[in-house]
């Protein structure tokens, strides 16, 4: 998993994000992600961390 936290860092950096912070929402991630459902809190992500994780298609209308 610690490659998926420096892929997502890496990424987050190519786009002018603090590595620091980047690397604290995706550790935050994996700890909710990991969670079992049933004490998972809804998952209301900010627009900066979508747009790393969900990358969008070209070419396809929104």
């Amino acid at each position: 998993m610690n490659e998926t936290i420096e892929h997502y860092v890496e990424r987050a950096a190519g786009l002018g994000i603090d590595p620091t912070v980047a690397r604290k929402e995706a550790q935050s991630l994996q700890a909710l992600l990991g969670a079992p459902a049933a004490r998972r809190p809804s998952l209301k992500l900010p627009r900066h961390v979508t747009d790393v994780l969900i990358p969008k298609r070209k070419g396809t209308t929104p």
